[in-house]
């Protein structure tokens, strides 16, 4: 039948279990109250790079009871530091419609640059014809092109505060994301984290893990619309994330609490660690198009740039206060205004596995396939106080 599932790739990874599993991002109808946020503010007196936008101070101070592990600045133009990323290549989930390429990332006065394109004349190199059983073998051409960088295999962390400052742009189609996945175990035994996803004018926080039936995660997700203007600025990212708990930011506003006491596994036959967010866990940053939740690009105008300005990750300094073994001080309570829910959502199983999503991302929105047919084709502690909900200009993010 059309709805059947997909018979799994070959394995291409020893590390990976005989099922080949490239977790994929979510895509959730879970709405929550849209939640204010004042809008970050630039010098007008600072000098510009080359996308009008004022450098990030480099080598900054750490956090105060915290060391910098690991960053990228991105100071040197070019293709980024091969010592610091890998880059995913070919289609890889969620019936997105763009080609992973490491060509179509690069640094350029001072931020990393992914950019996607639309392609006029490129094949599909694995392309055996309309009747595959893989829907990565059944597009003759290339449509898009994009960029997926992570840190798999070169670095992972377990626990620290997570700041990326970068500016996405919020057009049908694109689909932005920075997320973790952990280092052990399938999806999504292994653990999810989305610090960000942006698409169909909404921004998302995520984080999943495993249910008794393989390839289905259980979510808890915020989504929260953005109001004109907003992807013109650029925006701080961060997450904190403890032994007990991990918390989304975004410019300092909190859109997602976790407690890792209710994320344990409840199987580990999935070769998923018992909690996964106890784990280490690697980055990626990527620009999707299309799929199962971007939307229908036909009408946006590209090359369209996602620039990031920074990536910086900080651990507790051993032996002071809310380090391992020393005092928690961890903030609790939720935002103001904002709602969280707990879902468990059956997300096209794997995209590798199953090559539909029969769930739209939000109603009346286009699937993947009908965008197609129309194409033809480390701690959570010591966080800053959030404002108070007066201090807070009303409205959209």
């Amino acid at each position: 039948s059309p709805n059947a599932p997909e018979p799994p790739p070959r394995r291409y990874l020893p590390i990976l279990p005989p099922h080949h599993l490239i977790p994929h991002r979510s895509c959730l109808s879970t709405l929550s109250r849209a939640s204010s946020l004042p809008k970050q503010k630039l010098g007008a007196s600072r000098p510009l790079e080359m996308d009008g936008s004022p450098p990030s101070s480099r080598a900054p101070a750490p956090p105060e009871g915290y060391r910098l592990v690991w960053s990228d600045e991105f100071t040197v133009d070019g293709r980024p530091d091969p010592k610091k990323w890998n880059f995913e290549k070919g289609f890889k989930r969620n019936r997105e419609l763009q080609w992973y390429t490491a060509r179509n990332a690069y640094c350029k006065g001072g931020k990393l640059v992914i950019e996607a394109r639309r392609e006029t004349d490129m094949k599909n190199p694995n392309f055996k014809g309309p009747k595959a059983q893989n829907w990565k073998q059944m597009r003759a051409k290339i449509s898009y092109t994009s960029a997926s960088m992570t840190t798999r295999g070169l670095a992972s962390w377990k626990y620290g505060r997570f700041e990326i400052k970068a500016k996405v742009q919020s057009k049908p189609g694109l689909w932005p994301a920075i997320w973790f996945l952990g280092i052990k175990g399938e999806w999504p035994s292994k653990g999810e984290i989305d610090l960000m996803e942006c698409y169909q004018g909404k921004i998302l926080a995520n984080v999943a893990w495993g249910t008794r039936q393989r390839f289905k995660a259980k979510w808890k997700s915020t989504k929260h619309p953005l109001s004109p203007g907003w992807d013109e600025q650029y925006h701080v990212w961060r997450m904190d994330w403890d032994e007990e708990s991990i918390r989304l930011y975004v410019d300092d506003k909190e859109l997602n609490h976790i407690d890792l006491s209710q994320t344990r596994n409840p199987t580990l036959k999935f070769n998923g660690p018992p909690n996964p967010f106890h784990q280490p866990q690697y980055l990626l940053i990527n620009l999707a198009i299309g799929g199962n939740c971007g939307g229908d690009p036909t009408h946006t105008p590209f090359p369209s740039r996602y620039l990031i300005d920074y990536v910086r990750v900080y651990q507790r300094i051993p032996g002071i206060p809310g380090s391992p073994g020393g005092t928690p001080v961890i903030s609790r309570g939720s935002p103001e205004g904002q709602e969280s829910k707990t879902k468990e959502k059956n997300r096209d199983r794997h995209p590798d596995i199953k090559g539909s999503h029969n769930t739209p991302c939000t109603s009346g929105s286009p699937n993947s396939t009908s965008v197609e047919k129309k194409m033809k084709e480390t701690a959570a502690v010591g966080a800053p106080p959030l404002p108070s909900p007066s201090a807070q200009p009303k409205g959209y993010m």
